[in-house]
């Protein structure tokens, strides 16, 4: 089961697609300051129209992030692995997909 948080952007896939990966970082900062927490290296790898977070905060490793759309729309999906009701999860994915969202949403 995944927890997914969609966010919709008014720009170019290809161009949100490009920038991804340098703002999860931010995301990252945003989710652990949500909840308390602190992270961990963060550590990447690409995947299909997207990327995975394979380590950077506990409640989030595992997360995708990825991009689709056409024109001037983006839609931008971060999924979460999702095994029992956690709070600090939801707190946390929150605030990360919001953050990235916005990030990747003022560099465009």
């Amino acid at each position: 089961m995944v927890l997914t948080l969609t966010k919709y952007i008014d720009a170019e896939p290809a161009g949100i697609a490009a920038r991804l990966e340098s703002v999860v970082g931010h995301g990252l900062e945003a989710a652990a300051s949500r909840i308390g927490a602190s992270r961990n290296d963060l550590q990447t790898e690409e995947i299909l129209d997207g990327v995975r977070l394979t380590r950077g905060l506990g409640v989030l490793d595992g997360s995708e992030l990825h991009v689709s759309g056409q024109s001037h729309l983006t839609k931008l999906t971060v999924t979460v692995p999702w095994e029992a009701t956690d709070n600090s999860k939801l707190l946390a994915a929150g605030a990360f997909a919001e953050a990235v969202a916005t990030e990747v949403q003022l560099a465009a």
